[in-house]
């Protein structure tokens, strides 16, 4: 990338390829819950797809992150910050909580993931467009204030909260007593 333009109109492909993934998983959770209705739960073949979800998600992110690092450095801490991060965090957590096996560990982070991710992109342009007009700030101003990062952790920590709160009523669909359980 040699230009801004090219850069941002790159960074917003991403994104865009992003939400649609984000839009995939929220079908693909409809599509889950509708046989867990029928059935009482959800057959591991189903996870299956989730985790593939899982593997373009980070795969995506993961190419924006490296490819924008040198030229747009903030484009880079976006995905890394509304995906790669939240991913992580989330997997731990739920790792450490409750007595879920890998896949199901990786399946509900992706359930999670989708709408928090899209809730996270609001927040972040939200955040910066909201700051830039509440403050009146040239763009000079905003980029020495640091007001793209800001609303980036703004949307990264949305983001987590969001995948937080959805995989703690996931966890109940995938496994039970998986919430219950004591780790050993």
């Amino acid at each position: 990338m040699t230009n801004g333009l090219g850069t941002g109109f790159f960074a917003i492909t991403l994104l865009a390829v992003l939400a649609g993934l984000a839009l995939l998983g929220v079908a693909a959770t409809a599509v889950a819950a509708a046989f867990y209705r029928r059935s009482g739960r959800i057959s591991t073949r189903i996870r299956y797809p989730f985790v593939a979800l899982l593997v373009a998600v980070l795969g995506v992110a993961g190419f924006g992150i490296l490819v924008l690092f040198d030229e747009a450095p903030t484009a880079a801490g976006l995905f890394a910050g509304i995906v790669a991060l939240p991913f992580l965090l989330v997997a731990v957590y739920l790792d450490r909580t409750t007595a879920l096996s890998n896949l199901d560990v990786a399946a509900a982070t992706v359930v999670a993931w989708g709408p928090a991710f899209l809730l996270g992109v609001v927040v972040v342009f939200g955040a910066n467009a909201g700051t830039v007009a509440a403050f009146d700030l040239a763009p000079a101003e905003a980029r020495r204030l640091r007001v793209a990062w800001i609303a980036s952790a703004a949307g990264g920590v949305a983001v987590v909260l969001g995948m937080v709160s959805i995989a703690n009523q996931v966890v109940g669909l995938l496994d039970p007593g998986a919430s219950t359980r004591e780790r050993s």
